[in-house]
């Protein structure tokens, strides 16, 4: 799937941008992966524990209730971090006591990685980004 989307963005004038493509060429495709953006946003060394799937690895010992109101504190760190370059997006993460399961914040999980793509894009083309990658392809 990712060769034919790669492949028709390049028939529309969109070529993939690789390691050696310079930030801010456009028009150009670029590939982003949330994660590693993400510790660039929050200036974070190792990993950021947003993912809903993950919380028993991040927090093993920590009860349910624990581990909701901590991925409701990292989701509120991604979208203040992001209110300084994303503007006028409307704020729908509900209250901790408000959340019914972790699966429920799969959709706000979602829509962060989501921000965090659209900001990486506008850094691109700022030329503020840096392209982990070889000729072929990047990050």
């Amino acid at each position: 799937m990712a060769d034919e989307v790669r492949a028709r963005a390049a028939a529309l004038g969109f070529p993939l941008a690789t390691a050696s493509t310079p930030a801010g060429a456009c028009p150009a495709l670029i590939e982003v992966y949330p994660h590693p953006a993400l510790l660039h946003l929050l200036h974070c060394d190792y990993r950021v524990p947003y993912k809903v799937a993950k919380t028993t690895r991040y927090w093993p010992d920590a009860m349910l209730p624990a581990r909701v109101a901590r991925l409701h504190e990292q989701h509120s760190k991604i979208r203040s971090a992001l209110d300084a370059y994303v503007i006028d997006v409307p704020r729908q993460l509900p209250t901790p006591a408000h959340i019914g399961s972790l699966a429920s914040l799969t959709a706000h999980e979602d829509a962060l990685d989501a921000l965090v793509c659209g900001w990486v894009g506008i850094r691109y083309v700022q030329g503020e980004c840096r392209a982990y990658g070889d000729e072929s392809a990047a990050i």
